[in-house]
This record gives C-alpha cells, sequence and structure tokens, in this order.
C-alpha cells in the first residue's frame, strides 16, 4: 500500500503546531452581548410560541395530532397546510407526502406560517450558535477553538468544542446575531482572508482542462450559470442570482450531485431568498414567462417530464459536462478507474487517500473531491503556518485566532495592519506558488476587516 510522502507528513507536523498556536490565541467574545442577546432570544421565542398557540391554524394542528404535536415539525405542517387546508401543493415525495420546502410554502400567504418559519430561524440562532459559543467561551472571554487534522479522510481539518467552521453566512439575520458576538482584543481588528475560489484553482491543476482555466482566469462561470438555469441575460443577474448559480449548480455538480438535487435547490431557495431580477420581476414569475411553472417530480426512477424546471437543469447539466468542461468530465472517469484499479489515489501534496472516515472504501464522489478539497486546504494550512511563525518570529502583537475552510481569521493590532495585510497578501499569492510549481493558475485573495475594536460581523472589503 502506498503512503503519504515526507513532505506531507512535514507539512502536518508543522500545521499542526500552527493550529495549536491558533487554539491557544483563542477568540474573543463580547460575553455581555451575548448573554444580553440569548435572553432577548428566549423571551422573543416565548412570545412566539404563545402568539402560534394562539392562532387556528394550531388549535387545528393540535386537534389533528394531539399529545404528538411537535411544533418544529416540517412534516406535520405541510400536511396541515395542503392535506387539510387544500393549499395547492407543488412538490410531493415520491411517496406522495407533500413536501415543507420554501418553494412549496412561498405561495402561502397565511401569518401563522410566516411567524413559524420566523421562529424557526431564531430558534436555531439560539440553540445551536449562541448557546453553543456561550458553553465554551472560558472565563477569560476567550473561546479557543479545538482544530483537528486526524480526522477528516481528505485530510482536511475539522473544527470541534464548537465547531467554528459552520458558523451562519448565509442567512444574515442569523450571521449577525451570531458574529457579533466575536470582537477583537482593544486597539485590534478582526481581518478574514479567503483564497477566492481557490477549489476551482485546485481542479484547474488537477484537470488542466483549458475551458476551465480561462473561466477561472478571465470569465465568470457562476454567473454564466447562473444565466442557463434561470434563462436570465447576463443584465438581469443579481448577485444573489448568481451565487445560487456558483453554489446549487457550479460546486455541487463539481462535487458529484446531479441535476435533480441542483433543480430542487435552486428552485426552493428561488422562494427562501426571494430571488427577484436586476429589474425587479420576481424569479418564479420569470420563469413563467419561459414556459416553465412546476419544479417537477425530481425522481430519480422516472424520466424528467418537458416543460419542467428539472428537465430544464438536466439540459444545462448536458452541457456543462459533455462541451463546456468536456476535459474535466473525462478526468474525472480516469482518477475513478485508476482508484478502482490500485486502490489508493494520491494529492499533489503528497498525501495517499485509501479509505473513506468510516473506513469504507471510497466513493466515486469522494475519490473526485478529496483530491481536491484536501489539496484546498493543504494550500491554506501552509499559508497559516507560514503566517504564524513569521508572525512570532517578528514579535507582533497580531495573532491568527481561527482558520474557517479557506479563510485565515487574524487579530490585528492597528499599528500592524499594512504590515500584516502585505505580508499575507505575498504569502497566499507568490510563496504559496514558488513552493508548490504545479500550480497553473493566479490565486486571488478577499480580504475583509473590520473596524477597529469592532465586531466580526461588522468587517468590510479591504482594497
Amino acid at each position: 500500500m502506498k503512503c503519504s510522502s515526507p513532505e506531507a507528513v512535514q507539512l502536518f507536523h508543522e500545521g499542526s503546531l500552527a493550529l495549536a498556536q491558533v487554539e491557544a490565541n483563542g477568540m474573543r467574545v463580547d460575553l455581555d452581548y451575548l448573554d444580553r442577546t440569548i435572553r432577548k432570544s428566549e423571551k422573543k421565542l416565548k412570545e412566539m410560541d404563545e402568539r402560534l398557540r394562539e392562532d387556528d391554524t394550531y388549535k387545528l394542528w393540535r386537534k389533528h395530532f394531539g399529545s404528538k404535536t411537535k411544533l418544529g415539525s416540517g412534516e406535520q405542517l405541510a400536511h396541515i397546510l395542503f392535506d387539510v387546508l387544500k393549499y395547492p401543493c407543488r412538490e410531493r415525495t415520491p411517496t406522495g407526502q407533500p413536501r415543507s420546502s420554501e418553494s412549496n410554502l412561498v405561495d402561502i400567504d397565511l401569518p401563522f406560517l410566516h411567524l413559524f418559519r420566523k421562529r424557526a430561524k431564531l430558534a436555531k440562532a439560539k440553540t445551536t450558535f449562541m448557546e453553543g459559543i456561550r458553553d465554551f467561551t472560558t472565563s477569560d472571554g476567550l473561546l479557543h477553538f479545538n482544530f483537528n487534522l486526524n480526522i477528516a479522510a481528505s485530510y482536511r481539518s475539522t473544527s470541534t468544542e464548537p465547531n467554528g467552521q459552520n458558523f451562519p453566512t448565509r442567512v444574515e439575520e442569523i450571521a449577525k446575531l451570531v458574529r457579533s458576538a466575536f470582537i477583537p482584543r482593544p486597539g485590534h481588528r478582526i481581518i478574514e482572508s479567503d483564497f477566492s475560489g481557490i477549489e476551482v484553482a485546485g481542479a484547474c491543476c488537477y484537470t488542466k482542462d483549458k475551458n476551465l482555466i480561462r473561466d477561472y482566469t478571465e470569465g465568470d462561470m457562476h454567473r454564466d450559470m447562473a444565466m442557463k438555469c434561470f434563462k436570465l441575460p447576463q443584465e438581469e443577474v443579481t448577485k444573489t442570482i448568481r451565487y445560487c448559480g456558483k453554489n446549487m449548480f457550479v460546486f455541487p455538480e463539481f462535487y458529484g450531485s446531479y441535476y435533480i438535487d441542483c433543480a430542487r435547490n435552486l428552485w426552493e431557495n428561488v422562494a427562501r431568498l426571494k430571488l427577484i431580477t436586476t429589474s425587479g420581476v420576481p424569479l418564479y414569475d420569470h420563469l413563467r414567462a419561459k414556459g416553465i411553472t412546476e419544479l417537477g417530480p425530481c425522481d430519480p426512477q422516472q424520466r424528467p417530464r418537458k416543460g419542467t424546471f428539472e428537465a430544464h437543469v438536466k439540459e444545462v447539466e448536458d452541457e456543462f459536462w459533455n462541451v463546456r468542461y468536456r476535459r474535466y468530465n473525462n478526468w474525472k472517469k480516469k482518477v475513478w478507474q485508476e482508484y478502482q484499479r490500485d486502490g489508493w489515489c494520491e494529492l499533489y501534496t503528497g498525501f495517499v487517500c485509501t479509505r473513506d472516515s468510516d473506513g469504507l472504501v471510497m466513493n466515486r464522489k469522494q475519490v473526485i473531491n478529496y483530491r481536491i478539497q484536501g489539496t484546498a486546504f493543504h494550500m491554506l494550512l501552509w499559508c497559516l503556518t507560514r503566517l504564524v511563525k513569521w508572525l512570532r518570529k517578528n514579535k507582533m502583537r497580531s495573532i491568527v485566532v481561527s482558520q474557517i475552510h479557506d479563510s485565515i481569521i487574524g487579530d490585528v493590532h492597528e499599528d500592524e495592519r499594512e504590515e500584516y495585510l502585505a505580508k499575507l497578501r505575498e504569502i497566499m499569492t507568490v510563496d504559496l506558488l514558488k513552493r508548490f510549481p504545479w500550480i497553473n493558475v493566479p490565486i486571488g485573495v478577499e480580504m475583509e476587516m473590520s473596524k477597529l475594536d469592532g465586531n466580526w460581523f461588522q468587517k468590510e472589503k479591504v482594497s
């Protein structure tokens, strides 16, 4: 069996030492804000529950489910809305049960439902995130994340106690509640430095797909695929619509998803994110004008029905892999065949993947994804290690306090801000390419900075 290289072992040895320093540094928490916000949330949730239980819809719910009534159950809610109250149902499961998806609920103008959904978001922010942060914050007001390099089979890092890599970003209301709890040391700023499309860059390195390289360096594949998925001209694609093209089609397709899941996620998020075009047209209305009025059954046992969103996304997927990124597609087939033959696959960084996290033989998705995701993290880990060493060597007051997927979180003293930014940009965009000569595309970095003594949520882009 092939083993990981000495260079790979050295990277993790140095990386473990650097992450241990990051853990010891800790991220400062505004305990007064956190306790105050938890109390306010508890009070608000009780008020919401009282209002929900007074509503006729809840009384009907209680009548049907009795002692088994569970206010947080989407399945029970869907039954009441669609099977009892007879609201029009767009989506059902293959067994005929109504779905409680955003896209299925979007046209229901029911005060109870609006309050129910608002309550669900607040409850998650309070219990999963804010109380979790409070539980693990030490008496000195610091949260010391626990980073692990020995759990993920892809050789990526994981974070526990709490999982700082899972803090919300997409729903602004929840992100504000949670990230506002984190503050820098006095006289410091929080600076978040994020690789721009590092996993796509990794795919360019492995596949050497000319179209992918062109799109990464010159084009905008996320905008282009949003245009195709939603049948939009370029000028009608908003930032949020592009976000959907990126995170609900491009990346899922790259990581082994397929048209059924992509179609369902895209369709549901039209409702959840209340998507409208640049000129103000609701996206559902736009799609209806283009002849698409429903999602479709999204049943893998059935062929997509012509005229549905599901059938349209399948056509987009066919063009995506068989025309646009044909060489990428051929690479995926090749590495899967090699794994089936050899029982292992090797990353450019010298790590060897053989099994998944449960010790089982890897599936096709894992064989493809582990290479790209693992390599992307190793680029970040190398940069983080160099930065931590540089800060200690130069006796800087600035420190690294966390690492989230493709980003480094620094607690940076105001007097060292410009030097810190310049050095980190040099490490991430220049030194990295010298260390790993197989990188065949330029590496971009996006940096965001909080106000002086401001909180993490208040960060703004650094030009």
